[in-house]
């Protein structure tokens, strides 16, 4: 018994640095909703106009493309470890600039900083998620990642309403602090340790991780052999510019670049669903439908109390469900929703339908967010943590960050004026049918991931794009190792 409960304990302990890290994830997606509506209060003591206050929120895309830029280098350079301790110092001290903050262009720096912390900590983190976790309870860590991200954000909301949004600021460096105290602690990645050819040790971190198990015994194998090859073939020149251009020989990969597009999709699915960017306009969105901001208050904070909870219960499911059938079942109930949602708000816009249907409406908001929150969110970020091999991440890590960074913008930018100009309604049926169109891709597309470990979904990945282990595999390898008798390293 002891003998597989205390690589549990060893995997769980990391996790312990990374879920704090989510943690605060959350608590960065939940603040601008506590500061946008401070800050346009006539009280408040640093002026700004709304127009302002979006892009004091929407600035922070510039951090967190910057993070997705580094990513790039930093991870395949200095390896998860030291990734995570330096990604938690932003984190830090922006939240101590927000404390102190006292214009709209600290805040704008404050939020730049924030945004590189987040940054690190979805990528980084589902990363460590993917790679220091043993199948058996990879989904089940990748879920209660999510669940403490969605408590981040009910945190932020609950302490908003009754502290003042600078000591919500200082309360947030707790969980910070923590993941930077536990963080020194780990050993590193193994799949990073192979991967630059420090394969004793790759094993002596992989036993202590996952003990001496069969199955992981068979996984370590699997992960050696393939290492040894790739570098037999390419070498373990480790230099700044060789390693920049072997990841961009990755560009010339059909599979990386599917792979980067499917990811991508499912971005789309969550950006366009619009629950990101409707948690931060979730109170005057409720507002409109009940014609009452203390109303719309409470019913946020149930909401984010519904998400906790659901999220959490996503880690249950996982285990008994396949991932492919969580993801389309709920994204089809989430469309729908909103769909129902548009209707029943352009009826009540119109006097259309009694004034007490505006519950039926908040019933149909309801079960959108409990849908996203046990299904379409964790899901996604799952697979973020499982897709990619080892060698393709730092590169679709950047890539995908960057095209997220992008898209999260936009989406804080065009929202206000669609609801302006569409309503509420109109704003809801174009999350609906945007969700329907990616739906359209990702189903005969996305694979199923569930209890497989990283190598196998890799060599599964190669035979459902129609490639043989042992023909095109290392087509890509052939070029660096042409690449490399260059010696582009040398002066």
């Amino acid at each position: 018994m002891a003998h597989h409960l205390l690589p549990l304990i060893r995997q769980t302990f990391v996790m312990t640095s990374a879920i704090f890290q989510t943690l605060v994830c959350g608590l960065i997606l939940g603040f601008p909703t506590i500061l946008f509506a401070a800050l346009t209060q006539p009280d408040s003591d640093i002026k700004v106009d709304e127009n302002t206050a979006t892009t004091i929120v929407a600035i922070r895309g510039i951090g967190f493309f910057t993070f997705s830029i580094l990513i790039f280098v930093v991870l395949q350079k200095i390896g998860r470890r030291r990734t995570q301790i330096l990604s938690v110092l932003p984190g830090i001290a922006g939240w101590i600039l927000c404390y102190f903050a006292h214009s709209a262009l600290q805040l704008m720096v404050m939020h730049v900083m924030l945004g590189l912390h987040l940054g690190a900590a979805l990528s980084v983190v589902t990363m460590v998620i993917g790679e220091y976790s043993s199948p058996r309870y990879r989904g089940v860590f990748l879920m209660v990642k999510t669940a403490f991200i969605a408590s981040g954000v009910a945190t932020v909301h609950i302490l908003g309403a009754y502290f003042h949004w600078r000591i919500v600021a200082l309360m947030a460096l707790i969980p910070n602090v923590l993941s930077l105290a536990i963080a020194p602690f780990w050993p590193e990645s193994p799949y990073w340790l192979a991967s630059v050819g420090r394969f004793d040790e790759c094993i002596a971190a992989f036993y202590w991780l996952r003990g001496k198990g069969a199955e992981d015994q068979e996984e370590l194998d699997d992960l050696l052999n393939k290492h040894k090859e790739r570098i037999a073939a390419e070498g373990t020149n480790q230099g700044i510019m060789r390693s920049i251009m072997r990841h961009l020989m990755y560009l010339k990969n059909r599979d990386f670049l599917k792979l980067v597009l499917l990811v991508m999709m499912m971005n789309n699915l969550v950006e366009f669903s619009g629950r990101y960017v409707l948690n931060t306009y979730s109170i005057s969105i409720l507002q409109t439908i009940t014609d009452s901001q203390d109303m719309a208050y409470k019913i946020t904070i149930f909401l984010d109390l519904l998400t906790l909870v659901l999220s959490f219960a996503t880690a249950i499911l996982v285990k008994v469900m396949k991932r492919r059938t969580i993801l389309f079942s709920t994204s089809l109930m989430s469309m729908v929703c909103l769909f129902i949602c548009s209707l029943l708000l352009y009826l009540k816009t119109h006097n259309m339908i009694p004034s007490y249907f505006k519950w039926v409406a908040i019933i149909i908001y309801s079960v959108y967010i409990a849908a996203m929150s046990i299904g379409v969110l964790p899901i996604v970020i799952g697979y973020f943590g499982e897709i990619f091999p080892v060698l393709y991440k730092p590169l679709a890590g950047m890539l995908v960050g960057a095209y997220g960074v992008a898209l999260n913008s936009f989406m804080n930018k065009v929202t206000p004026p669609l609801m302006t100009g569409l309503g509420p309604h109109g704003t809801f049926l174009v999350f609906a049918i945007s969700m329907f169109l990616c739906l359209c891709f990702l189903y005969p597309n996305l694979p199923e991931t569930k209890d497989r470990t990283l190598q196998d979904i890799e060599n599964k990945w190669e035979v459902e794009c129609g490639r043989t282990k042992n023909t095109k595999r290392h087509s890509v390898n052939t070029e660096m190792v042409l690449l490399s008798k260059k010696n582009i390293d040398q002066p």
